[in-house]
This record gives C-alpha cells, sequence and structure tokens, in this order.
C-alpha cells in the first residue's frame, strides 16, 4: 500500500538532486524498510541492476570494475624508482655522517700556484700515483681504513643511485598505464548519481565544498586516475609553483565532473583514502627534511673553521713559530694549510695550503706545499694534542724535497710549530704516525745505487723526538 507522505517526500528529494541510491540509503538509515522504498521509488530502467543490491551497510564492490591488481602493480612501478632514491640518498647521507663524526678531521686539499686544487697525499714530480697500494689517507693524512669503507660504500650507492635514476624512464611509464587502466568504474547499467560525470554539466552537490588532499600532494597520480588532465599544469614554470593549492581548492569538483559516482558518500569515502596516502607522504616528507637539515647544523657546528690570526715569529733561534691559531689543546686541523714554518731557516707562510716566493739571487720561484701524512698525539708530555705532518718543497730545479715538521698545540695560547727535518728528494711519503711522544715517519725512497729516475720501493722508518723545541732523530 503506497505510502502518499513517503512519496511526497521522495518525488521533493528526487526533484532536488538527490540520486535514488542515496535516498535509499538515507530512509532506510532511519528506519523504512527496503521494500517499502523501492515500492515508492521510480521503476529502474530495464538493464540495470537492482536497487535493492545495495543495502543498508552493503559492500559496493559487486557495482563496480575494478581491477586491483593492476593498481598494486601500478604503485609498486610508480613508488619503486623514488623509494630507492630516498633509500640511497639516505644511506648516504648517514654515512658520510657517521664517518666525519668518527674521523677527527675532515680532508684536506691542496691548492698549488696554477689554481689545481690536489687531494693532500699526491705531489708533483712522483714517477707513479699514489694509489689503494698504500694506506688511505684521512684528515691531514692520517691513515684510517673507515675511511677506504666509506669511500667504497658511497661509491656502490653512486651505482646503485644511477640505476634508480635510469628507473624512472622505465617504471614510470609502466606504472601510469597500468594506474589508468586499473582505474575503478562503475559497471554499465549501474545507477549513479546523475549529477556527477557530465563535465560542465555536472551539478556539484555542497557537500564537497572543503579541501582534496589527495589532489594537492598527490597531484600528478591522483589527476592521472581520475583522468583530471588539467594537473599536468604543475609542470608549467610559475604557474606549477602553486599549482598545487588549486589541485587541493578544485580537486573535488574535477573529479566529481570527470566520473561517475554512486553517491555523494562513495566519492567521499574515495578521496578519504587518497587523504590517508597524501598527509603520510607529507608529514614522511618533513621529518626527511628536519632531519637533513640537523645533519648539516651538527655537522657545521662540529667541523667549522676557527678564525685564524696573524701570524708571528716567536723564537727563531729555536725554529719555533706561532701560528696564531688558539686551539685550547685540540689538533690544528685544515688551518695548518695557512700557517707558517721553518724550512731551511727560512721562514714559510703557506696560503690555502701553498706558497710561492722569489728564490734569493734568482728568478726562479720557491713553491712550498702541504703535503699531508699527518700524525696526532702529544710530543712534550703537556697533555695537548700535537700534530706532525710532511711538507714539500721544489727550488726551481728538477728536485722535489720533502720534510717533516710538527705543531706543538699551547692551551689557551698559539700552536709552535718547529723547523723542517729533511725527509729526501723525490721520495714517496706513506704515513706519519705519533707513539708514546715520538713521531714516526714512514716513506719509499730508492736504493742507494740506484738514479733519481727510479721508483722509491724501499721502506724507510724514521723516528724523532721534540728536544728544546726541535724535531731529533733518533738513531
Amino acid at each position: 500500500m503506497e505510502n502518499q507522505e513517503l512519496k511526497h517526500y521522495i518525488d521533493a528529494q528526487l526533484a532536488g538532486g538527490t540520486s535514488p541510491d542515496e535516498l535509499k540509503k538515507l530512509l532506510m538509515h532511519h528506519g523504512w524498510a527496503p521494500e517499502i522504498v523501492d515500492a515508492h521509488l521510480p521503476p529502474r530502467v530495464p538493464g540495470t541492476l537492482p536497487l535493492a543490491a545495495i543495502g543498508a551497510g552493503a559492500p559496493h564492490d559487486d557495482l563496480y570494475i575494478d581491477d586491483r591488481k593492476k593498481r598494486k602493480l601500478a604503485i609498486f612501478f610508480l613508488v619503486l624508482p623514488f623509494a630507492l632514491l630516498v633509500l640511497i640518498l639516505t644511506v648516504y647521507a648517514v654515512n658520510s655522517f657517521v664517518v666525519n663524526a668518527a674521523l677527527s678531521k675532515p680532508q684536506a686539499t691542496v691548492v698549488q700556484p696554477s689554481g689545481t686544487v690536489v687531494p693532500l697525499g699526491s705531489a708533483p714530480a712522483l714517477d707513479e700515483a699514489i694509489g689503494l697500494s698504500l694506506p688511505t689517507t684521512t684528515g691531514l693524512g692520517q691513515a684510517d681504513k673507515r675511511a677506504t669503507i666509506a669511500a667504497i660504500v658511497n661509491v656502490v650507492l653512486g651505482l646503485f643511485g644511477l640505476l634508480a635514476f635510469l628507473s624512472l624512464f622505465i617504471c614510470i611509464p609502466i606504472g601510469i598505464v597500468l594506474l589508468v587502466r586499473s582505474r575503478r568504474a562503475l559497471k554499465p547499467g549501474v545507477a549513479y548519481d546523475e549529477r556527477s560525470g557530465k563535465d560542465e554539466a555536472s551539478v556539484i552537490p555542497p557537500e564537497l565544498g572543503h579541501w582534496n588532499w589527495g589532489a594537492a600532494f598527490l597531484t600528478i597520480w591522483w589527476g592521472i586516475y581520475y583522468r583530471v588532465w588539467i594537473t599536468f599544469l604543475i609542470f608549467v614554470p610559475v604557474i606549477g609553483q602553486f599549482w598545487w593549492v588549486i589541485m587541493g581548492i578544485k580537486g573535488n569538483e574535477w573529479a566529481w565532473q570527470k566520473n561517475k559516482w554512486l553517491s555523494v558518500d562513495e566519492f567521499k569515502k574515495a578521496q578519504k583514502k587518497w587523504a590517508v596516502w597524501a598527509i603520510a607522504l607529507l608529514v614522511l616528507s618533513l621529518l626527511m627534511g628536519m632531519a637533513c637539515a640537523s645533519l648539516i647544523v651538527i655537522s657545521a657546528a662540529r667541523f667549522g673553521k676557527r678564525p685564524v690570526e696573524t701570524v708571528q715569529q716567536l723564537n727563531p733561534a729555536e725554529g719555533l713559530y706561532d701560528y696564531g691559531l688558539k686551539v685550547s689543546g685540540a689538533p690544528l686541523g685544515t688551518e695548518a694549510m695557512n700557517a707558517t714554518y721553518g724550512i731551511n731557516g727560512q721562514l714559510v707562510t703557506l696560503k690555502n695550503g701553498t706558497s710561492a716566493s722569489a728564490q734569493a739571487g734568482s728568478s726562479a720561484m720557491v713553491t712550498t706545499n702541504f703535503f699531508g701524512a699527518a700524525g696526532n698525539g702529544d710530543l712534550n708530555g703537556d697533555g695537548a694534542e700535537d700534530m706532525a705532518f710532511v711538507l714539500w718543497q721544489q727550488a726551481g730545479g728538477s728536485g722535489t724535497f720533502y720534510y717533516l715538521v710538527a705543531a706543538l698545540a699551547v692551551p689557551n695560547g698559539p700552536a709552535l710549530g718547529t723547523e723542517g727535518v729533511l725527509l729526501g728528494d723525490r721520495i714517496k711519503p706513506v704515513s706519519t704516525a705519533i707513539r708514546s711522544g715520538l713521531v714516526v715517519v714512514t716513506y719509499l725512497d730508492r736504493k742507494p745505487d740506484e738514479p733519481m729516475t727510479a721508483v722509491p720501493s724501499v721502506t724507510v722508518v724514521r723516528s724523532f723526538k721534540i728536544v728544546n723545541g726541535k724535531l731529533e732523530e733518533i738513531k
């Protein structure tokens, strides 16, 4: 038996644009039986699925064409390259930070007069480069296997990063095709909210006038899935910088116009899933940005340069020179490349690891460079960490002379440098270490009967100690 009051209510709601499916759900929510509602609703178009199939709280999956396997594959191909790149960059940042934190000093460089920057541990006039056959140098040439391991890890990460970058051009097109083909759509003949899916002729329900998180922060993938091609304006210069805001504002409207929807409720449920992933991505991006910024700040604070003051000569008779650095017992670090040393009784001041001056009585230039092969430790028993390292010098001829010098740290005062001790001509310094107050320097030299053109191959180990501010060899 027909209920006139119910009939008038249904007709008024249908005239106002409410879909039959949505109206039936509303009436069932208020306690009306499905068969009574069906009896008062307009007859279905032949060939359409029965409205009673919706049911109160019943799943609607049987009303959709939904290829979930393709969608999962699409997500895998679209996410894989970016996930690999993020993972590789994260491991690279952590690896670099851990190594820097483990080592006392960053690796320094030498700037030659020509402007060419070379790493410490290399110099001209060597018959062959110092490679992996010699200890890897870190800091100012100090041997440390951790730097070698970190370098190998970074090389491997670089190769994986290149593969991940190339995968962008393979995986993304595949993912886009799969995503388009997996789009969830209503089956033919299913009654839908006729206000949707008619492009500009669609009627936008007032309930959809809110922000769309998926359209804003998953812009491209959301736009491809819902065939909102205007999304690609995000790649246009200038416009693309703020287009994500427009997408967030207009996303609901465009998705409603471009697709047929069972009801407003179904639309909201679909957009809610996109919102969850979009917000998760936004939070993850913010956390990663904060983590990277923290690493940069910590690294800058830990390895920041100390101010360099005026270099002064203290006591040339004892071969001591003022580096102009207030080290408070800490190692000198890379500032030693701008320090002053004594070489053959002459004061040599380096700038960025090099010094060039005219030779007395000649037009030839005397060039002195910071080589490295550094060691740290207490040389004079005052509890402060001193440093010993190698300089090399050329004076216009064919020779390249190597000198061992030491920097004595003074708590809350300037560091004192010693006169250099000649190690040899065209040798290959390997390492310098400070052990039990002694400086132990290792290098390769030639046999006594070999010419200077021969490659150094004989290992030489010499030990020195500080006596009255000078380096003296222990025989």
